[in-house]
């Protein structure tokens, strides 16, 4: 009993010893041990667990913490069963505390890494590089390292080597020599062959940046021009040659004959001829639809046309049209003839559409203007053999983006090099932007026939001429994006056809906006009527002559601007029309509405010097002016004012003029002096002896007659004056009182 009393009292006393520190709780060591043991702890197999609380030689009690065995890794050491004192900061092998040992004791041994090489790159002066390096394949490492021993751990992202400077060889200037391209200064890489601009090689070029064009190599083709004269340049638009002897099966008309086979002479070429002999161009270019394709379908009106242009001797081009590729014989074909013919320049190009290219003026070693023509696409009827070729489209108007790449980098470098040269568009179809050019003059889109004749209007701008017949057809570019970018790149002229009844010229944002002259009597076309008025059809109107001819550009020798631009008109305009000479201007008493004129005879107010306004009567053949035998009715006399400077005509057996009645038996005249001449009633005006001081025609005065018409009966079908061939009358002051 009082061995178990001991026991007891030794037990209690044990317990009530303080416990290590902080009440038996450990906080272990926290740069070593514990580290070690969170490190240890947090692997495979368990976590530590709380131990037995066990005496120590220190007296204290063991608070141990079971610690499991794990196995080792390459990246990480493996442990044996052992446990820990966190109050001590002792290991021990067993779970009394007994047996201690060092924390080296509880390591395993760590197995090697499975190393693979990474091969890296050499650096260069084109590229980085990257260093070599091996990683660990084992399961659950990857760790990487620059030494095979994997004792240099490295992080792959830090692992870049710089690149190299260039090895650089300088070369001096080869400068242009005649027709021969020279080279820039630069500098070359020994070790990757590129070029640069300086010593240093910060600023790299391409190898077509090298290039000093020689001026005539900016462009495709050169027409050059002798020395001390102003380039003239021809445009010629829309000769739409029509064959109707290969008229396709199906399709009525009424003007076959009009387009017959043998009339193309007569409705084309005699005008293109005349206005290329007259003019006598450096340049011609044609701004599209040469011929209507769908009525050469055998090739043989192209061929033909070709020839006929190719016998001026004159360097010529052609933009392609929305009909010229209707043609089954395809435009691959088209294409491939005016590339052989000896005086025409075209390159049909890999580009979209067919033919983009360029033609420089030259005169001595000054490239002065470029043209650029372009296939403004559009071509709704193409045949299946124009499609064929991939790039000729028939649901697409203006230009595909690689036309515009092209021509851009194009002037782009020719501005580099020749930043002086006039630069100039030509196409067929226009753009939106030509609408708003035309808005100063009256221009409505939305209107589709017009009559603006700016040769007529008083506030017409100097260098603006032409006519506007009707709306622009299809217009392209909508939002002025081409455009913008085309002004950028310095154009101050555009030329295209497409508009028969169009011919009008005018500079807006100081750029030139033409449409060419018409150049034929084929498909739609303009005529002038003897008062001035110009109209739009398909043949010419009585008493009228077509408009056919070209659109002249005169350039300035000095600098390549535009000097001068016109109209050549054909035929019996001798390539000018005095469009002063139809203007209207108000003259008193009877209007040009209460008269009708024959044939041959134009009446036209004008302003005479120290007189009234007046009508200019002209008679190119013997004819009438009839009045409105309504306006006759209850009055006694009919007034006129009249001037005639040299009289050049007279009717026969009379005087230069005379008043003319019907019907002829007298029954309705009955005016005093009425003269019969061969049965007819006539108030002969003349200045021979017999005429009477009423009738007696006074040259170079202005004279004022009245006729008695008080006697005139209801049966009075004509009241006209009629005039002999050759003269030329002035009129005022007509009344019936």
């Amino acid at each position: 009993m009082k061995k178990i009393l001991t026991l007891l009292m030794s037990v209690l006393f044990v317990g009530a010893l303080a416990a290590c520190d902080n009440g038996g709780e450990s906080t272990g060591s926290q740069d070593s041990v514990g580290s070690s043991v969170e490190e240890i702890s947090s692997v495979e197999e368990s976590s530590s667990e709380k131990g037995d609380e066990t005496s120590s030689d220190e007296g204290h009690p063991h608070n141990l913490k079971r610690i499991a065995a794990r196995s080792s890794k390459c990246n990480r050491p493996g442990n044996i069963l052992h446990w820990y004192c966190e109050t001590c900061d002792k290991y021990f092998a067993d779970a009394n505390g007994n047996e201690e040992i060092s924390y080296e004791d509880t390591l395993l041994e760590t197995p090697p890494h499975a190393l693979e090489v990474v091969l890296g790159e050499a650096a260069t002066c084109e590229a980085e590089g990257i260093a070599t390096y091996y990683i660990c394949l084992n399961d659950g490492c990857g760790n990487t390292f620059l030494d095979e021993e994997g004792t240099q751990p490295c992080d792959i992202n830090n692992l870049t080597i710089g690149k190299l400077p260039h090895e650089v060889t300088y070369h001096a200037e080869v400068p242009v020599n005649g027709q021969e391209n020279g080279v820039k200064e630069h500098w070359s890489c020994n070790v990757c062959n590129h070029f640069f601009a300086d010593e240093m090689a910060t600023e790299e070029l391409r190898e077509e940046d090298l290039i000093l064009y020689s001026l005539g190599n900016l462009v495709d083709f050169v027409v050059e021009v002798p020395v001390g004269k102003d380039p003239v340049i021809l445009q010629l638009s829309d000769t739409q040659i029509i064959d109707a002897g290969q008229t396709r099966p199906g399709r009525d008309g009424v003007y076959w004959d009009w387009w017959a086979t043998d009339k193309r002479e007569e409705r084309c070429y005699q005008y293109v001829r005349e206005t290329i002999e007259a003019t006598n161009p450096d340049f011609i270019f044609i701004t599209g639809d040469v011929i209507y394709g769908e009525f050469d379908d055998n090739g043989s009106v192209w061929l033909d046309f070709i020839e006929f242009m190719d016998s001026f001797e004159t360097p010529w081009s052609v933009v392609f049209g929305n009909h010229d590729n209707e043609s089954k014989m395809g435009v691959d074909w088209q294409c491939e003839q005016l590339e052989k013919a000896e005086y025409c320049l075209f390159e049909q190009k890999t580009l979209s559409g067919n033919g983009n290219y360029s033609v420089g003026i030259m005169q001595g070693e000054k490239l002065t203007r470029a043209f650029y023509l372009l296939d403004s696409n559009g071509c709704g009827n193409a045949s299946a053999e124009s499609l064929a070729n991939g790039h000729t489209y028939s649901d697409f108007v203006g230009f595909k983006q690689d036309q515009i790449d092209w021509y851009t980098n194009q002037i782009t470098v020719m501005k580099e090099q020749s930043p002086d040269t006039k630069i100039s568009f030509a196409y067929h179809i226009q753009q939106a932007i030509f609408a708003k050019a035309y808005e100063k003059y009256g221009f409505k889109q939305s209107e589709k026939y017009q009559n603006i004749n700016l040769e007529m209007m008083e506030d017409t701008a100097e260098g603006d001429f032409g006519h506007i017949g009707r709306q622009l057809k299809g217009p392209w570019d909508i939002d002025y994006s081409v455009y913008n970018g085309m002004k950028k790149l310095g154009v101050d002229s555009i030329f295209v056809g497409h508009e028969h009844c169009n011919s009008v010229s005018v500079v807006y944002e100081g750029i030139r906006f033409q449409f060419g002259q018409k150049s034929s009597e084929y498909d739609r076309f303009n005529s002038v009527s003897p008062d001035g008025t110009i109209t739009g059809d398909y043949t010419i109107p009585e008493g009228a002559i077509s408009l056919m001819g070209g659109t002249v550009i005169v350039l300035s020798e000095t600098d390549g601007s535009i000097q001068d631009a016109y109209i050549y008109y054909c035929e019996e305009n001798g390539g000018q029309i005095d469009w002063s000479s139809f203007i209207t201007y108000e003259v008193n008493g009877l209007q040009k509405t209460d008269v009708t004129l024959e044939s041959g005879v134009s009446m036209i107010g004008v302003q005479m010097d120290g007189q009234p306004n007046a009508y200019e009567v002209n008679v190119s053949q013997q004819g009438k002016i009839l009045i409105n035998t309504a306006l006759m009715r209850g009055k006694t006399t009919f007034t006129f004012t009249v001037y005639i400077g040299e009289i050049m005509g007279r009717l026969a057996g009379m005087g230069p003029y005379a008043i003319r009645l019907k019907p002829d038996d007298g029954s309705s005249s009955g005016i005093a002096g009425v003269i019969n001449a061969s049965g007819k009633y006539y108030i002969d005006y003349d200045n021979d002896a017999n005429a009477t001081e009423e009738v007696f025609v006074k040259v170079g005065e202005w004279q004022t007659f009245t006729v008695d018409i008080s006697s005139i009966s209801e049966t009075c079908t004509e009241f006209s004056f009629i005039i002999a061939t050759g003269n030329t009358l002035y009129l005022r002051d007509m009344y019936f009182s």
